[in-house]
């Protein structure tokens, strides 16, 4: 949970915002950002 929180922190503290030009909506962007879990003990990452 706290990767995800981080990668929400970074996106609005340094992103960027960006026009999809086949919808026309704006989203607030980072780039190469990744979100990792281990999903090796059977449980999944539910936000």
């Amino acid at each position: 949970m706290k990767a995800y929180i981080d990668i929400g922190k970074r996106i609005l503290d340094e992103g960027v915002w960006l026009s999809n030009a086949r919808t026309g909506q704006k989203t607030l962007a980072i780039i190469g950002a990744t979100f990792e879990h281990d999903l090796s003990d059977g449980t999944v990452p539910v936000v």
